[in-house]
């Protein structure tokens, strides 16, 4: 087939989950499919520069779509379904009017009576959201809206045995003798942390490595670091590893414009053979319900009751687990899913 993919503002570090999904979304569909990626501000080797107009209304751009001829555009935005994304949507299509339209969004966004009876008077396609809820929401403003999943990199997110666990500790200055309770993701008050830390005790270590693609709030870190929490602000290029390290995975978060939909660090620990204690966050629901290896809690006090039944998981229910995420979300799933819409 043939594709064009548009997107914007993919630079290093990909640390973040908009880039890290953009990024890995275009990698699996490149080995299959006779694909031009275009935009503005991306990665060298990732794409072709052909705009620097935010609104993509570049001559150069439209001729470089048009002599691609594609079967399917996708239009994959950093800034995620604004009502601006739904304009840029409807230009692009205009510049390849015979093909199928795609949008994607990774974050849901509030729409003001405006907004909400322009977006459906663009007509911009088929709009993939992360979760059932979000489509549905879209469908009743009279869009064609689907679903579809997030993925995950599973040979570079893998277990280790014990004993490679503890020599990772060792190079990242972590304890042996207390239970690692890692999150990962941007160090600010509406992430939700104070869960993290509240799991903290005799025997567990909260441990929180932020991300360096938003301002880290430093007095809150400080905060945290006099809490008993050890915090991680520089950047990681081999975060596996503190995925690697850890006995359970929490993601805290319940405001939406926090993370993406389906949280890829959720995804990141699991294939790490890293159980997931979590809050019922956007697309979380929709894939995954309460078992040995995950899950979902209401506040501190239950979260410590979940932290129980985590930290005892037995390694054939670990195996399950990692084998269970290898088949559901690859990356490759997660185009062809997007294709398929």
């Amino acid at each position: 087939m043939r594709i064009c993919a548009v997107t914007n503002d993919i630079c290093h570090p990909l640390d973040e989950g908009f880039k890290k999904s953009i990024t890995a979304i275009v990698q699996a569909l490149r080995g299959d499919h006779d694909l031009l990626v275009a935009g503005a501000n991306l990665e060298p080797g990732l794409g072709h520069n052909f705009c620097t107009n935010r609104m993509l209304l570049s001559r150069r751009l439209r001729r470089e779509i048009r002599l691609h001829r594609p079967d399917c555009l996708l239009y994959l935005p950093m800034s995620s379904l604004t009502l601006a994304s739904f304009v840029r949507a409807r230009i692009l299509k205009h510049y390849a009017p015979a093909s199928r339209s795609i949008l994607v969004g990774f974050q849901p966004r509030q729409f003001g009576p405006m907004a909400r009876r322009l977006i459906p008077m663009l007509s911009p396609g088929i709009v993939c959201v992360q979760s059932r809820a979000s489509a549905e929401r879209l469908r009743a403003m009279g869009l064609v809206a689907r679903s579809f999943r997030s993925g995950v990199d599973a040979e570079k997110f893998s277990p280790v045995g014990e004993g490679q666990k503890r020599v990772l500790r060792n190079q990242l200055g972590l304890p042996m003798d207390r239970r690692i309770v890692l999150h990962v993701g941007h160090l600010n008050r509406s992430r939700g942390l104070d869960v993290v830390v509240g799991l903290g005790g005799k025997n567990t270590l909260p441990v929180i490595v932020g991300s360096t693609s938003t301002q880290c709030d430093s007095g809150y870190a400080q905060e945290l670091r006099s809490r008993g929490t050890y915090i991680i602000s520089a950047y990681s290029p081999n975060i596996e590893d503190y995925f690697r390290s850890a006995d359970v995975y929490v993601f805290p978060t319940i405001s939406v414009s926090s993370a993406i939909e389906f949280p890829l660090s959720v995804l990141e620990a699991l294939a790490c053979g890293v159980p997931v204690l979590s809050t019922r966050f956007g697309a979380l629901g929709d894939f995954f319900q309460d078992s040995p290896w995950f899950r979902f809690f209401d506040n501190t006090a239950h979260a410590r009751q979940q932290l129980t039944l985590l930290l005892n998981l037995s390694e054939p229910e670990r195996a399950a687990m990692v084998a269970q995420v290898r088949e559901r979300f690859s990356w490759g799933a997660v185009a062809r899913e997007l294709l398929s819409n």
